[in-house]
């Protein structure tokens, strides 16, 4: 019966190490700044409601620049938009523009390690007056992230610079 015992809490021990090895650490909080680009993911695609409000202002994908200072707690986000006549109203001489809107100029924002997501940090800053959360995932030892827009269809990487 102690042998029993004694074999049940060894492999007891064995599989609660087993579990805290597989777990990924917590990642870093970074330092630095780090720039790059968010698209539209191509998994995710817009409501027909959406489609409707966005005919003969927007077309394509808007593409956002994004810096984020982990310094100095403050981001920038720019967004291309190709913009163009709705189809019923084009002719031969319409042409589409590119406008660059100012998403963020300086917000601040906050990092911290996500309870939620594995091996991953929770951004969180104000994009025209509403609270917005990303997600970064570090990798290659910290230098790059990928990133999330939590709550929409954007992601992209941003790079340590």
């Amino acid at each position: 019966m102690k042998i029993i015992y004694a074999l049940g809490k060894i492999t007891l021990t064995m599989l609660f190490s087993a579990a805290a090895i597989g777990a990924p650490p917590a990642p870093e909080l970074p330092f630095g700044a780090c720039a790059g680009l968010l698209k539209k993911n191509s998994l995710s695609s817009f409501s027909p409601s959406d489609l409707a409000s966005r005919a003969g202002v927007q077309i394509g994908t808007p593409n956002i620049s994004m810096y984020f200072d982990f310094d100095t707690g403050v981001f920038y986000l720019t967004a291309i938009v190709e913009s163009g006549a709705a189809a019923e109203n084009q002719s031969a001489d319409d042409f589409t523009t590119t406008e660059a809107i100012k998403l963020a100029d300086g917000n601040a924002f906050t990092v911290e390690v996500s309870d939620t997501y594995e091996y991953a940090l929770e951004v969180t800053g104000s994009i025209e007056d509403e609270e917005t959360t990303f997600l970064f995932i570090p990798t290659n030892g910290g230098a790059t992230f990928f990133v999330h827009l939590l709550d929409s269809p954007e992601a992209g990487v941003c790079q340590a610079i």
